[in-house]
């Protein structure tokens, strides 16, 4: 799907737009990576031979990037990691195994090895990195989203403008923060939910997702909502709250990244709310409303397209998950 125009890319230039990625195993989130061009971007893997595979074969397209070994946390601290015989579950909580076998995932769930890690709140890391300070924030570490978000109040406050976060909808370890333990959260800074990205939902007799069918003697039910990726964006009136230079700039900032995830009704809000179709035109000589209508219009040549594209099945996979939905 086309992410952006010339005229909206050389602006997200100009404005520095960023993001953070918590729990970047694999890379960075692919909306992001999808406009690469747009984006200083700083991921944050633990595992330090993942972190250090992960920046010796970064990709050069990204504005800048980076990856931190570092792990996060609400306070300074020293935690104990379960490590799982699926390397991407490892967990600072205690994994349940009884959900691996109801739900046919021991991989997920097994602790093959214990160690102690150091936490620190990202708050402290941006300040000890000397970090810019994100404008959209993705955090998805198996269960640990909450105490992430209690270590980030400050850049909450001052500067992120969208959250994707992982969320479960039952406890799968040890004191597990759910779905709407988060939303209550972040609604406290001014952020509501826009788009459940992405959705899984697991079988007991089964590990395919619905409506793909097996050869068993169940072959197709609906599953369990296990868990999902949730957009959130903040809420309009807060740029209302901010001091007018600060209220434009990071409005417009707003504008481009929300445009960038396809949300161009919010963006088109914020510019009538704030005014900023007037200021685009004299600071960056740019008609804002024009590029949107632009985007849209590639938006929807896109969706409508007969010809199957890689774009499409990622698209699909990423909605309903994979054969062997995790």
């Amino acid at each position: 799907m086309q992410r952006t125009t010339p005229r909206l890319s050389t602006l997200a230039r100009d404005l520095g737009l960023t993001c953070y990625d918590v729990g970047a195993r694999g890379g960075i989130v692919p909306e992001v990576a999808d406009a690469k061009e747009l984006f200083h971007a700083v991921g944050f893997e633990p595992d330090e031979s993942e972190c250090n595979r992960l920046n010796e074969s970064k990709d050069s397209q990204f504005h800048s990037l980076k990856f931190i070994p570092e792990a996060l946390g609400p306070e300074t601290a020293t935690r104990t990691l379960f490590h799982t015989r699926h390397p991407g579950s490892s967990t600072l909580l205690a994994p349940d195994p009884a959900i691996g076998e109801r739900f046919g995932r021991p991989e997920y769930f097994d602790v093959v090895d214990r160690s102690e890690v150091s936490v620190s709140p990202l708050d402290h890391v941006c300040t000890q990195y000397e970090l810019q300070l994100p404008h959209y924030l993705k955090v998805d570490v198996e269960g640990g989203e909450l105490d992430v978000l209690r270590g980030a109040t400050a850049t909450l406050q001052q500067s992120v403008i969208a959250v994707r976060l992982e969320v479960c909808f039952f406890p799968m370890r040890e004191n597990h923060p759910l779905a709407w333990d988060l939303m209550s959260y972040l609604q406290g800074f001014a952020f509501s939910p826009v788009e459940l990205i992405k959705q899984v939902s697991w079988r007991s007799e089964s590990r395919l997702p619905f409506p793909a069918a097996d050869k068993g003697e169940f072959p197709m039910s609906k599953g369990v909502l296990a868990h999902g990726d949730v957009l959130f964006f903040k809420n309009e009136s807060w740029f209302l709250s901010l001091p007018t230079e600060s209220r434009s700039n990071l409005g417009l900032t707003a504008v481009i990244l929300s445009s960038v995830l396809g949300h161009i009704d919010y963006a088109m809000r914020l510019i009538r709310l704030l005014n900023l179709e007037e200021f685009c035109r004299v600071q960056h000589g740019i008609d804002i409303c024009e590029e949107l209508k632009e985007l849209s219009r590639q938006m929807h040549t896109g969706m409508i397209t007969t010809e199957p594209t890689p774009g499409m099945f990622s698209r699909l996979k990423n909605k309903f998950g994979s054969r062997d939905s995790t």
